[in-house]
């Protein structure tokens, strides 16, 4: 069992090879706690990184962002080339398909930006046409860990995501991101097409109807408030201004999506309600976790999401980069 050491500064992580644990992982920082708390044996020797003796699929990880497979430490690089150590230790899993440079993602560790760039650059050259992916983490300027990326879609769970101009809310990115990480190409070629429909409860301003527009659905948008002018006059929004909670569609449709702020047992006993009747086929929505109770109350969040299993249904949660405290939950039709 490793002991949690977040008090340490980042120039202190000494793991001393060959005694490296396999794994480290990436989060949200202040989450530290929430993914040990998944992992069992796991320690947080700086802000946003943890480490572990084993990973579990990565999909079931809900406060991971990204993961890897340790090859080398590299604890004392000399500032006057740290390309030729960081380049052997990436040599030796050759062939790579590609090479990724990065860093957790705190205030610690986000100066060393410009860094990983450079570094990034100069290893571009290692790249062959297959192969696994090799990543880089920065854990501080003369320090790293190198070895194979386990992780999701994108490096370091970090999307490079354009806001639209014309959308209405930058809450829109948060949707976005959930549709390209909790969904496979499979299933948003499937379960995303024009003509679908769906009900965005807690909809104004429209950031999340917004995508599900861009995507060809016609959209019932339930919320009190005010609607981008802009999105009902694209003749695919219809506004309701009903209470979230209380509404209920005429018509079965292809997806509900939900970003209310309410207590999560209240959202996913509406959630449950919808699809175990078959008001829905899919759905996406948050949970916004009480601060000292998030990895619990995701815990009882789950139990009630795995009756739906029973129906066939398929659950993936996540703390996406676009989420605070709170989580993003898709329950999929098989």
């Amino acid at each position: 069992m490793f002991v949690p050491a977040r008090n340490r500064s980042p120039a202190a992580l000494k793991l001393r090879w060959p005694e490296l644990v396999p794994f480290a992982l990436l989060c949200r920082p202040g989450f530290e706690s929430d993914l040990i708390a998944e992992l069992g044996a796991a320690s947080s020797p700086q802000p946003g990184l943890v480490l572990c003796e084993h990973l579990p699929p990565f999909r079931d990880l809900v406060f991971a962002r990204d993961a890897m497979e340790i090859s080398r430490e590299l604890p004392s690089l000399d500032a006057r080339d740290r390309v030729t150590p960081i380049r052997g230790a990436l040599a030796a899993l050759a062939p790579l398909a590609s090479v990724v440079v990065l860093h957790p993602d705190a205030d610690s560790t986000r100066p060393l930006a410009p860094l990983a760039k450079a570094l990034q650059t100069r290893l571009q050259d290692l790249q062959q046409p297959a192969g696994a992916r090799g990543v880089v983490w920065l854990t501080a300027s003369t320090s790293a860990l190198v070895g194979i990326a386990r992780g999701g879609v994108f490096p370091g769970g970090i999307p490079r995501l354009k806001f639209p101009p014309a959308a209405p809310s930058r809450s829109t990115l948060k949707l976005d991101e959930a549709i390209h990480v909790l969904l496979s190409v499979q299933d948003r070629e499937r379960l995303f097409r024009p003509g679908m429909t769906a009900v965005d409860l807690g909809a104004a301003p429209g950031g999340w109807t917004f995508q599900l527009v861009q995507r060809g659905l016609n959209v019932v948008a339930v919320d009190n408030g005010r609607i981008d002018a802009r999105l009902l006059a694209s003749g695919k929004v219809e506004h309701r201004r009903e209470d979230g909670f209380r509404f209920r569609a005429k018509k079965p449709v292809d997806w509900l999506v939900c970003d209310m702020v309410e207590q999560p047992s209240r959202v996913v006993a509406l959630m449950v309600e919808w699809l175990s009747q078959g008001r829905c086929r899919g759905a996406i929505f948050n949970l916004k976790l009480p601060m000292k109770k998030r990895h619990a109350a995701w815990i009882e969040a789950r139990k009630e999401l795995l009756t739906l299993s029973k129906r066939g249904m398929r659950i993936t949660a996540k703390q996406l980069y676009h989420d605070r405290e709170e989580i993003t939950v898709a329950v999929l039709p098989r």
